[in-house]
């Protein structure tokens, strides 16, 4: 019984190890739209007719900032360095 709590144990410390890996890729290629979505419906709530244009404006920029955000030397040096650490290459 112990021999089989081992290998779920290593088997789930692989597993979260991956998880964790992917959730810090995901984060930090999307962070600038996920604070525009949030801002902008923040914004487009509390703000009437106005915030809701305000909104739209962020959020289109928010997925601009994104796009080239994916596209500049520092994310694609950050990105190659998780998938080197956390073994996403293989």
């Amino acid at each position: 019984m112990e021999l089989i709590l081992i290998v779920v144990g290593i088997i789930a410390i692989f597993f979260l190890y991956f998880a964790f890996g992917a959730i810090i890729k995901f984060i930090v290629g999307w962070f600038p739209s996920i604070f525009g979505i949030v801002i902008g419906v923040v914004i487009g709530f509390l703000g009437g007719w106005t915030g809701a244009v305000a909104a739209l404006f962020i959020i289109t920029l928010s997925i601009v900032l994104t796009d080239s955000w994916h596209n500049s030397p520092l994310y694609l040096r950050i990105e190659k360095y998780i998938d080197k650490k956390f073994y996403f290459g293989d």
